[in-house]
């Protein structure tokens, strides 16, 4: 978090020097388009002062890879969900499409002959 702080004063002495540089090598019209760069980072940095902080400070990054690490050791654990409601298309164990071949589909002609010679016998 300190990190982010010396970044972003960084930012703002940068653009301040460019702003500056800008003024003495006399470019009347770059110096001041430099200025809706700034007010747009002071902007920035207000937002992440009062949203961004406020949000991160409730997820522990520690507490997830120890709880990532149990989940990848033990496996998952769905035992929440018992005795919950299933869609009616997923309490199926196996559903098979119907354009599958049955056995008689894959026999070939010299099977069928072989069957019905032995089935005259």
């Amino acid at each position: 978090m300190r990190s982010i702080h010396v970044i972003l004063a960084c930012m703002i002495i940068a653009q301040l020097t460019l702003v500056g540089y800008m003024m003495l090598k006399k470019a009347p019209v770059a110096a001041p388009l430099l200025v809706p760069l700034f007010i747009i980072t002071i902007l920035f940095i207000w937002y992440l002062r009062q949203q961004h902080f406020r949000v991160a400070q409730h997820l522990p990054s520690e507490d997830c890879v120890h709880y990532e690490e149990i989940f990848m050791e033990e496996g998952p654990n769905y035992e929440f969900l018992r005795g919950h409601y299933r869609h009616p298309a997923l309490k199926h164990k196996e559903i098979q499409p119907d354009n599958l071949p049955t056995p008689a589909d894959s026999e070939t002609k010299a099977d069928v002959e072989a069957r019905e010679e032995h089935q005259e016998q």
